[in-house]
């Protein structure tokens, strides 16, 4: 999954969706209001809206270690260890 710069989001939300209201949206009417933030949703807080990815998320398989002892693909239970790293670099000292 990936993760846009919150920085630049929560700028994004103050200048298109608080400072907005706070000038013009309180005579607005509810009804216009909701379509308004339809509208950013499709146009400005998506996943094409050109802000650079900020971080990816990445847990396949999930990190929970007692299911990584039931799965035979990765767990040597003779051996009591993991067949191979799952990531990279991580030490346990």
């Amino acid at each position: 999954m990936a993760q846009k710069n919150p920085l630049v989001d929560e700028q994004l939300f103050n200048d298109i969706i608080v400072d907005y209201f706070e000038k013009l949206g309180r005579t607005m009417s509810v009804a216009y209001h909701l379509r308004r933030l339809d509208a950013l949703a499709q146009d400005d807080f998506n996943c094409h809206n050109g802000e650079p990815i900020f971080a990816l998320h990445c847990n396949h398989p999930k990190l929970v270690p007692l299911v990584y002892m039931t799965k035979e693909d990765i767990y040597d239970s003779t051996e009591n260890i993991l067949k191979y790293r799952l990531y990279d670099k991580l030490h346990v000292r």
